[in-house]
């Protein structure tokens, strides 16, 4: 059958079909190959609303958010996704991370990466607490301690986040890798931004 040209081009991977008994499509080597709709249901009808009626129009969906989904009888759900412009990760931010404790959440969170950077010509020390409050750096001890050696950076990243911090994020940065050592960098030695939820 050909292409009608009532057809619309959405955007990559979705058509609209305005004749009513073409109703989807196959990418095949590149080519499009037209399938009757009573082997596909309307391909432009992707979601009913939960409770409401069926039309023809496609429903956006947020995070959180639900709907019934339709799918073809193959059981093929056409979607597009796009990236969430809300409730996205914090970011703590620090250009002379000391050895005076902070508190980075107050709350159980979790870390999903930094980048962290040595400005100093010798080995310093950053450290994550497990805390609701700002740290003691020296008495209380850290979940995690992260060597940076002089003139070093560490950028690390996770998509599930480290759960270490049931009760809070606390961090400092010392000289000395001991877990009692306080002994404080100098001004701008220490520079950290932590992504946290």
């Amino acid at each position: 059958m050909p292409l009608d040209p009532t057809i619309q081009y959405l955007q990559r991977g979705l058509v609209t079909f305005q004749q009513a008994n073409i109703s989807a499509l196959d990418l095949l080597a590149k080519r499009l190959t037209l399938r009757d709709s009573d082997f596909y249901t309307r391909m432009e009808s992707l979601f009913l609303p939960a409770g409401g009626t069926f039309n023809n129009n496609l429903v956006k969906l947020q995070a959180g958010q639900s709907s019934i989904v339709r799918l073809s009888q193959e059981r093929i759900l056409i979607a597009t996704l796009s990236p969430a412009t809300q409730n996205g990760v914090l970011v703590y931010r620090n250009i002379s991370l000391v050895a005076t404790g902070v508190n980075i959440k107050a709350t159980q969170g979790k870390v999903y990466g930094w980048q962290i950077f040595n400005n100093a010509a010798a080995v310093r020390f950053v450290k994550f607490y497990n805390k609701a409050t700002a740290p003691a750096v020296g008495t209380d001890v850290p979940v995690m301690t992260i060597q940076l050696a002089a003139a070093s950076s560490s950028f690390v990243e996770t998509a599930h986040g480290i759960d270490a911090f049931p009760l809070g994020i606390g961090i400092g940065a010392t000289n000395l890798v001991a877990d009692t050592d306080a002994t404080a960098p100098s001004i701008n030695d220490v520079l950290v931004n932590v992504f946290y939820f």
